[in-house]
């Protein structure tokens, strides 16, 4: 009998869109009403854009746990496949609880506010997994913006992927691939997600030129 192919999961990990509570060092530049809305408007677009594509299903990772699911219906007719609580704990914790709960299999983790981040962020990344046993998907600051792993259960549990990394700092990349040494890992392109008042003007300045009509 034919081995059935598992469909990879999509995670989606999110904070619930309220007001002084997502986008704080944002908030601090441009106020908590307007950074709230300019996450709004990342999350729509994020589950837009990565919604739709049937060759892999799209969970999401919501906090706090008390947050309703509703909360995310802000693309139309699009619903995840799944809704996982993140649970407590610092974001190690909380991404190795996010990876070992669903269906087993092939998943990648990406957040919410990446701009630029498309489906063909995704088919490249799930590509690379079909090759390797994780994937990273680096950000400029020393971070990164996609995680992904063939067997996440082995790659949490057996090789304590999260432990020790020094979380929102210029290392956490290296010390994810430093836990990660034993295994193969993919690299997909460089993007980054929007932290602050420069993320956004740069992303803004970057949308203008792509406008059609634009100088």
């Amino acid at each position: 009998m034919a081995r059935r192919t598992r469909i990879p999961r999509v995670i989606l990990m999110v904070k619930a869109p309220r007001v002084g509570q997502v986008k704080k060092r944002l908030g601090r530049e441009v106020g908590a009403v307007d950074a709230w809305r300019i996450y709004r408007l990342l999350l729509r677009q994020t589950i837009a854009r990565l919604g739709r594509d049937r060759r892999w299903h799209l969970w999401i990772a919501l906090s706090p746990d008390s947050a309703r699911t509703r909360s995310f219906r802000l693309a139309g007719a699009i619903r995840p496949k799944g809704v996982l609580r993140q649970g407590q704990g610092d974001l190690g914790r909380r991404m190795g609880r996010t990876f070992l709960g669903g269906p087993a299999g092939p998943a990648v983790m990406v957040g919410g506010d990446i701009p630029d981040l498309g489906p063909q962020h995704i088919r490249r990344a799930l590509r690379l997994l079909a090759r390797h046993d994780a994937v990273l998907g680096p950000a400029g600051d020393g971070g990164y913006w996609l995680v992904g792993f063939r067997q996440p259960r082995r790659a949490v549990l057996d090789h304590k992927c999260f432990e020790g990394v020094r979380w929102s700092t210029s290392h956490t990349s290296a010390d994810t691939a430093r836990n990660l040494a034993r295994l193969a890992v993919g690299y997909a392109p460089a993007l980054d997600d929007l932290d602050n008042g420069a993320d956004w003007r740069r992303w803004r300045r970057r949308r203008e030129r792509r406008q059609p009509g634009s100088a």
